[in-house]
């Protein structure tokens, strides 16, 4: 694994004599079988390599979350840190969940202070299915396992037979509160589809319930950016009309761009 990960023969050396080897070959291989891309699996593969080091761990004792989360903080903090790292929020994030997955993947990852969410059980055997039976990418899965959480941190409905269509326009209007843009709230509307589409077929939510989830618009060209307004443009043509060679040179070059400018943009609304 780690041969087909560097190139350097002495990179390969460090990951393969380096504490843990077995244990974390087993994951990446992991990772791999799921679709995981090559600098997904380096950055993986770096992380989790700093982490036994890091905090000296040995073969087989458990390990609380907590102490992964204050390791975390303080590779993150650390004084010899390089122009080149990230700021530190993203470092410590990174250690943390990519140190987690590792650590869940082999069993040795301890949670038991950790509460867990709303319905974990009905989102874990979502996530397990989408795995298993759909092949879907580990990233893939992780966004659908923090859309799903977020939900029902907001919604709070004790039995998934209760919830209603009312309760899901009501989250994503609030996503919309916000701050969140249209793009986002579709995305988070795709992830809730799959969810209640997998809870019709286990009888857990009521029918319909998938089909009538839609998310916001998006607009193929609302990302375009837009022009001066024409009050601006008349201002800009009306500081050019003075004799000066350089006004003479610019004015019809102006007016060329608003004149067509606008022609193109009229036609484009039209063709809409």
């Amino acid at each position: 694994m780690f041969k087909t990960l560097y190139r350097c023969p002495r990179t390969v050396a460090r990951h393969e004599n380096g504490p843990l080897q077995d244990s974390r070959r087993r994951y990446l291989e992991h990772l791999a079988a799921q679709g995981a891309a090559l600098h997904t699996l380096r950055g993986a593969a770096g992380i989790i390599y700093r982490a036994a080091i890091w905090m000296k761990l040995d073969e087989s004792s458990p390990v609380e979350r907590e102490e992964v989360e204050r390791a975390a903080k303080r590779w993150a903090h650390r004084s010899y840190r390089n122009a080149s790292c990230r700021c530190p929020q993203q470092t410590d994030k990174e250690f943390r969940q990519t140190t987690c997955s590792w650590l869940r993947f082999v069993g040795r990852l301890r949670e038991s202070d950790r509460v867990p969410a709303p319905h974990q059980e009905e989102i874990d055997a979502l996530c397990r299915y989408s795995e298993v039976e759909r092949g879907l990418s580990p990233a893939t899965i992780a966004t659908v396992r923090q859309s799903v959480r977020k939900f029902f941190k907001y919604i709070r409905v004790q039995r998934l037979s209760d919830l209603k269509i009312a309760d899901v326009d009501r989250f994503l209007v609030q996503l919309g509160k916000q701050g969140w843009t249209r793009h986002g709230i579709r995305s988070m509307a795709h992830q809730l589809r799959l969810f209640f589409r997998f809870g019709e077929q286990m009888a857990w939510t009521k029918p319909g319930m998938a089909a009538s989830i839609h998310g916001p618009r998006v607009y193929q060209h609302e990302q375009l950016p837009l022009g001066p307004s024409w009050p601006d443009v008349q201002r800009l043509l009306a500081s050019t009309e003075t004799n000066r060679k350089v006004d003479i040179r610019d004015r019809p070059i102006l007016l060329l761009l608003a004149v067509y400018g606008s022609v193109r943009s009229s036609a484009f609304v039209l063709r809409m």
